[in-house]
């Protein structure tokens, strides 16, 4: 996998994601589209906490994984802002 950048985190989320949209619609239509990436994460922060709520054991799963991956595979920007929010 290319490494993944800054500008496409959010667009990766949502595809990976499908059950994230309403959450990623509802922070959108209250802070609107002009954010920077740590914005754009908590939104899959709740999201997150949501499904560990729910103890949705496959999306939790899921979810760390892919936490995994941005860490790893994450541009410094993306690796910094995923380490912030998830660690």
């Amino acid at each position: 996998m290319n490494q993944i950048k800054e500008n496409d985190l959010i667009n990766l989320i949502k595809e990976k994601f499908p059950k994230f949209l309403p959450f990623w619609d509802s922070y959108t239509n209250k802070v609107g589209l002009n954010r920077l990436i740590g914005d754009d994460i908590t939104p899959f922060l709740d999201y997150a906490i949501d499904e560990i709520k729910s103890e949705n054991f496959h999306e939790i799963e899921k979810i760390f994984k892919f936490i995994e991956l941005l860490i790893c595979e994450g541009d410094e920007v993306v690796q910094t802002v995923t380490e912030a929010c998830f660690l």
